[in-house]
């Protein structure tokens, strides 16, 4: 591998026992922040996840910075580079498309790299060699983590455990006192009996109004969620037909620069057929003279 290539941090491989390299010349350089270095999604059954990372240029530098992915299929990230001056602040919108699909191997980095006023074109920017040499550009690892949402149903089971479990435990109880106590105290525990299962009732009466309040709201997710995925993907084909139309000005762009090229070539060709043009009417013109002074 040549020594000039840039190895994003998270896909080196650093042998067991390796000396770091910490010369001064390869010390990366400190151009932005980033509010967060671990972005968590909360797992679960749905389409699509979102979440947001800011960068903030801390330096007195006009800087070009990009994201990459080392799963670029499983996520959008909106905007994925651009420029920022001194001081100036940028908001990304990272987005994971298949949740079901999501590793904890999936990182991303966020590089920098000092830009001058009058560069405007990224791309070569970061085809410049200078984009190789270690100690002109930063490079910032944001990892990546996923937890798993807890069910509401499962809770509400447990509580419905619970609750049985209680009024089961109390009914057992006044049973037992009920047959150890004399004839006369047998009404007081036929009394708490009826009790312990009125409560029993009103409890599974509210567990099941729960569930049909979690059933409801499940719903409504469920229809906000296919609505977010269709925007998401309706955003994900404006995104590529932005590219598509990008693609076709930079086409555009060189063939524009190619026939301006070849106009020139002709107007300097004209113009030198106009100059020889003018030359040979002034050769005439001396022929005529000399033959008309021969006649005479």
């Amino acid at each position: 591998m040549d020594e000039t290539q840039v190895v994003p941090p998270f896909l080196a491989r650093v042998q067991p026992g390796t000396p770091a390299k910490n010369s001064p010349s390869q010390r990366s350089p400190k151009f932005l922040q980033l509010d967060v270095n671990n972005v968590k999604f909360q797992l679960g059954d749905v389409p699509a996840l979102k979440k947001t990372i800011t960068l903030t240029n801390t330096s007195g530098l006009r800087i070009a910075w990009r994201i990459r992915a080392n799963a670029p299929t499983r996520y959008v990230v909106n905007p994925a580079c651009g420029f920022l001056t001194s001081n100036e602040a940028q908001t990304l919108m990272i987005e994971l498309m298949e949740p079901a699909k999501y590793s904890d191997r999936h990182k991303f980095i966020v590089q920098a790299i000092e830009a001058k006023d009058d560069e405007k074109d990224r791309r070569k920017i970061w085809e410049d060699s200078r984009a190789t040499q270690l100690d002109k550009i930063q490079c910032v690892r944001v990892l990546t983590s996923g937890l798993t949402m807890t069910p509401l149903s499962t809770t509400s089971i447990d509580a419905s455990s619970s609750a049985s479990g209680t009024s089961t435990g109390t009914t057992a109880s006044s049973t037992t006192s009920g047959t150890s106590l004399a004839s006369t105290d047998s009404i007081g525990s036929s009394a708490s009996t009826t009790e312990s299962t009125g409560s029993l009732s009103s409890t599974g009466s509210t567990i099941s109004d729960w569930g049909d309040k979690i059933t409801e709201l499940t719903n409504q997710a469920k229809t906000l969620l296919e609505s977010k995925n269709k925007n998401s993907k309706q955003m994900v084909e404006l995104v590529n037909q932005v590219k598509r139309v990008e693609v076709e000005l930079d086409r555009s762009a060189q063939e524009y620069a190619t026939l301006n090229s070849r106009f020139s070539e002709l107007t300097n060709d004209i113009a030198q057929l106009e100059k020889k043009s003018k030359q040979l009417d002034e050769d005439l013109k001396a022929l005529n003279k000399e033959k008309e002074f021969i006649m005479k």
